[in-house]
């Protein structure tokens, strides 16, 4: 009940003007597990409480639908309670209502149409007789799971209670149907009044865990009610569910000092919910549950495009299952992209796929990276990504690793060194076989430059024990380039005996006849190397190595070498021309632009940034280059800029 105060007033309200002789009917509307049922309940406890004679019937939600399920069940349990009634009082009425309470004799039959008009009245007579000393209070939950004969008394009651000593509350699923049209009609004819129930918001849903732990809402641990309202999206019954499960797998103990968190919180499956979806999904047809599964496999979001390629339906049968009755309770048209369709809440898409045995899922699996494939030729952005997590669902490690490899490769083109090592990873953890070495290797080299950017120099010069794994698997020029980058590495790292020591073996591996193009990633290493050689010779040493790999990176298309190349060489001409200096680290800058090196273009704009210290005192540029560092994980350029921004400080 936390939350609803303002619907139980009208309620309240409305139960006793029920007891005056002023009845009515009041629609109690919203989703599942928003409290529909809770709040009918509260007020059949009010109505008892001030002795008011109450019906209770509710929907069948299980098997096939009983023509006048709700309406028995309401008026059976009047004679369990077992209250004095003067049935001969309904007169001809009585046989009519003996078709649904057999407790009253022999029956009526059936002659036409009218006569399902003659037993709404009937029902509203032995409302209204119940009701005569303290009124009567009729509540009929679920309604969306009644027959259309049901609904129709409903109606009848709700446009002829006015007057009469008796209160219908029915309660209704939020979703396009028969049961919510009556009563929004009812609402608008002014023959009921309509109740919304909406999703609680952060500190009702604390409330609500301070309310079942027993607890003051100040005293529920923030981790925990910042939990429940993330898990439950402020659904009542997924945070009651969840905040149970947690005490029941002690993930939340009680102590001394009061309710306390003992391991990390993760959201799980609420058993009910499970078993309630499961029902349902056994009364649809394998189209509509095949879509659905599809849809779970997917995610929580998913575009119309690639369900459609993944399920083969045509676009008509798409949108009809999308938009029936029972699918609509669960996805919804996305609000924020056009054409994009969205599970109403996270918890349905982890019931779905809790249902799906291994086989399917890996089939559906397969099925949705195909259609992903098709419908997004080259994996753009995200898809990459996407694409790579479904293949691994779909039990095919090679693909998802090239696939991962690649977004990989990406996020360090954009900067995100820290994205691109997690990625890398995965990638390296799947890229197992034999036929997979190649890529392997390239994924490796990636990852050695990712750790150096985000300052993991550490990791990756304690990586060289890969190389050797590799040994047997690559040529002798692909091993050359694995030392080349772990040389960079301890560049970065100022670590200069190991970094020629990793110059020294990738020289050895591509031999006395290696042509330019395999040197130049050696030369531009070794040209960073040799500046802190001791002995004279090593600045004019050091210029040549990196002219030589300059002229011949841009040539052999080689633009990370050509990117440190020139600024290098921007560096070195500093102290004899500073124009020239700026005109080899715009080189380095344009370069990098060109071919989307994120990192090199870090980098020379910090060079950049230093000549305008040097010139001017500003550090515009190299707040900027910071910024830039930072938000894309380039650990170790945003600490250059930082450092250098320090010294002019």
């Amino acid at each position: 009940m936390v939350g609803r105060d303002d619907e139980f007033r009208t309620l309240e309200d409305a139960l006793n003007a029920a007891r005056d002789g002023r009845g009515g009917a009041v629609f109690v509307v919203g989703e599942s597990g928003i409290g529909k049922s809770r709040l009918a309940l509260a007020a059949a406890d009010l109505g008892f409480a001030v002795g008011m004679s109450t019906l209770r019937g509710r929907g069948k939600s299980v098997g096939p639908m009983v023509p006048f399920w709700l309406l028995t069940q309401a008026l059976m349990s009047l004679w369990r309670t077992g209250a004095p009634i003067d049935v001969n009082r309904l007169g001809p009425y009585r046989p009519i209502l003996a078709r649904l309470v057999p407790d009253l004799g022999p029956s009526a039959g059936w002659e036409d149409e009218a006569a399902l008009a003659v037993l709404a009245e009937a029902v509203l007579r032995l409302t209204a007789l119940v009701g005569e000393e303290s009124g009567c209070l009729l509540v009929l939950d679920d309604l969306q799971d009644s027959d259309a004969e049901t609904l129709a008394v409903v109606e009848y009651l709700a446009d002829n209670l006015h007057g009469q000593p008796v209160l219908l509350l029915g309660t209704v699923r939020g979703d396009p149907g028969s049961a919510l049209s009556l009563a929004r009609s009812a609402a608008q004819r002014g023959c009921g009044v309509l109740v919304e129930l909406h999703r609680l918001d952060p500190q009702d849903v604390r409330r609500l865990a301070g309310a079942c732990l027993g607890i003051p809402p100040g005293d529920v641990p923030d981790p925990l009610a910042g939990h429940l309202w993330t898990g439950s999206a402020g659904i009542p019954l997924l945070a009651e569910e969840l905040l149970s499960g947690m005490v029941h797998d002690r993930l939340l103990v009680h102590t001394s000092e009061g309710w306390q968190v003992t391991g990390p919180l993760r959201t799980t499956v609420p058993v009910t919910l499970a078993r309630a979806m499961a029902g349902q999904l056994d009364r649809v047809g394998a189209q509509e549950r095949e879509l659905l599964s599809m849809a779970a496999v997917l995610g929580r979001r998913f575009p119309l495009a690639v369900l459609h390629a993944a399920t083969a339906l045509s676009d008509r049968c798409l949108l009809s299952h999308l938009h029936a009755e029972f699918t609509a309770q669960l996805v919804a048209p996305d609000e924020e992209t056009p054409d994009w369709y969205a599970f109403r809440h996270p918890l349905i898409v982890d019931v779905l796929l809790s249902l799906l045995t291994p086989d399917e899922r890996i089939r559906l699996s397969a099925r949705a990276a195909d259609a992903v494939e098709a419908v997004y030729p080259g994996l753009p952005g995200e898809w990459c990504q996407s694409c790579a997590a479904l293949c691994m669902q779909a039990g095919d490690p090679s693909r998802a690793g090239k696939l991962f490899a690649e977004a990989g490769d990406r996020a360090l083109a954009q900067g995100a060194a820290n994205s691109a090592i997690t990625l890398l990873d995965m990638a390296l953890e799947l890229l197992t076989g034999d036929d997979d070495a190649q890529i392997r290797a390239g994924t490796f080299a990636s990852l050695l430059y990712a750790l150096a950017q985000a300052g993991l120099v550490e990791r990756a010069l304690s990586s060289a024990n890969e190389l050797e794994h590799l040994a047997g698997l690559l040529s002798r020029c692909s091993r050359a380039r694995l030392h080349t980058r772990l040389a960079w590495a301890a560049v970065i790292a100022g670590r200069h005996a190991d970094g020629m020591a990793q110059v020294d073996i990738a020289r050895r591996l591509v031999g006395p006849d290696a042509s330019d193009q395999e040197n130049a990633p050696i030369d531009v290493v070794a040209a960073h190397l040799v500046l802190d050689l001791p002995g004279p010779g090593q600045m004019q040493a050091a210029e040549a190595l990196a002219r030589r790999a300059a002229s011949i990176a841009e040539t052999a298309r080689l633009p990370d070498v050509a990117c440190r190349a020139w600024q290098l060489l921007g560096a070195l001409s500093r102290s004899r021309d500073p124009d020239e200096a700026t005109a080899c680290l715009e080189r380095a800058r344009q370069i990098a632009v060109r071919h989307h090196l994120r990192i090199e273009e870090f980098h020379a704009l910090i060079r950049l940034g230093t000549d305008d210290m040097l010139r001017d005192g500003s550090v515009d540029r190299l707040e900027h280059a910071s910024r830039e560092a930072s938000q894309a994980g380039a650990v170790s350029a945003q600490y250059m800029a930082d450092a250098t921004i320090a010294l002019q400080a």
